[in-house]
């Protein structure tokens, strides 16, 4: 949590500077603290290397032995599990309105071209 902390008072460049390294960090030792701390930094929001499906592979394939890490680990991925479901949700339900705009623009141009249709008959009609 202390590491969190540190890491919500970095600016943007910092923050990925610190990814590097511990990803580095991580590539090397493969500890349990190295892999929890890449897992929560590619969690962070509003970074260029945000990726919450590598962060659920870190954080929910591994055998995490230290006790404290392995509830951190779990708890952060069911949390970034249920993120992610939300984002694909708003993700497919923005896609549904873009679809029943298109729907609704063409019913429109439907309903247009039958009213003009009667206005030209009811022209016609008054001749």
């Amino acid at each position: 949590m202390q590491y969190y902390d540190t890491l919500s008072g970095l600016s943007g460049t910092a923050l990925f500077s610190e990814y590097q390294n511990a990803s580095l960090e991580f590539s090397h030792s493969g500890s349990d603290l190295d892999r929890v701390k890449v897992g929560v930094l590619l969690a962070l929001s509003n970074t260029s290397f945000r990726d919450l499906q590598a962060s659920l592979n870190l954080l929910n394939t591994a055998v995490i032995k230290d006790p404290g890490l392995k509830s951190l680990a779990g708890m952060l991925g069911a949390v970034l599990l249920q993120e992610q479901q939300s984002e694909n949700a708003v993700r497919d339900l923005a896609q549904m309105l873009k679809d029943e705009k298109k729907h609704s623009e063409s019913l429109q141009g439907k309903i247009d071209a039958i009213k003009s249709m009667e206005k030209s008959f009811i022209l016609r009609d008054k001749q």
